[in-house]
């Protein structure tokens, strides 16, 4: 079974039922800008191990359909998402039907000590999270201002329905424990774009 994405230009369709149209009246139209985002698609094929899954790439027009293993989806969906992210180009996926243009943050980002990333999408933070148990031996996912260690949030998976989350700001530390990673993910998101009306409503233990 293989699961396919579309990378188009965010502004050529209206909805994603019209990507098939868009994709198939493109046939022939020679890419302009493509360049960088194929450049950064082979690389897939080459840095991501073999049982990953190797991609197929079909440039058409300005877009690329992209077919992927469906086991490995869910790892090439962060990778064209993270490649994308901050650019013109957005993302349909065929599984579900969705068509969205992904919003990069620049952050330090360390998955488990294992994995390290400088750019963060709302994405990539609702897949780790409830996977941080399979991701790393310690379960843990720090997000941290970019040249400032001392400013980040973080969360460390306790138990199937325990999540300790916190974060650092001004010198202290505010901890606070909840039961539901896709709401961590939310307010992990929210604090990386600047957002504190939500983290606000919680209940945080303060400590120096």
């Amino acid at each position: 079974m293989s699961c396919e994405f579309v990378v188009l230009p965010a502004d050529s369709v209206a909805s994603a039922a019209e990507v098939e149209e868009y994709v198939a009246a493109s046939d022939g139209i020679p890419a302009v800008s493509l360049g960088p985002v194929l450049a950064g698609l082979w690389r897939w094929n080459t840095e991501i191990p073999v049982w990953n899954g190797r991609i197929t790439l079909a440039a058409v027009g300005e877009c690329v359909r992209v077919t992927v293993p469906e086991h490995a989806a869910w790892r090439a969906l962060l990778w064209i998402e993270e490649l994308i992210a901050g650019t013109e180009f957005a993302l349909y996926d065929s599984r579900d039907g969705s068509l969205d243009t992904p919003e990069m943050r620049r952050m330090r980002v360390n998955v488990g000590g294992l994995r390290y990333f400088d750019v963060l999408t709302e994405r990539q933070l609702h897949s780790w999270v409830p996977e941080l148990a399979s991701l790393a031996r310690v379960p843990f996912l720090i997000v941290q201002e970019p040249g400032d260690q001392d400013t980040f949030i973080q969360t460390l998976r306790q138990a199937a329905d325990s999540y300790l989350l916190e974060y650092r700001e001004g010198g202290h530390m505010f901890s606070t424990t909840l039961d539901n990673p896709t709401r961590i993910a939310d307010y992990m998101w929210d604090w990386a774009d600047g957002r504190r009306d939500n983290l606000d409503k919680l209940f945080w233990t303060k400590r120096p």
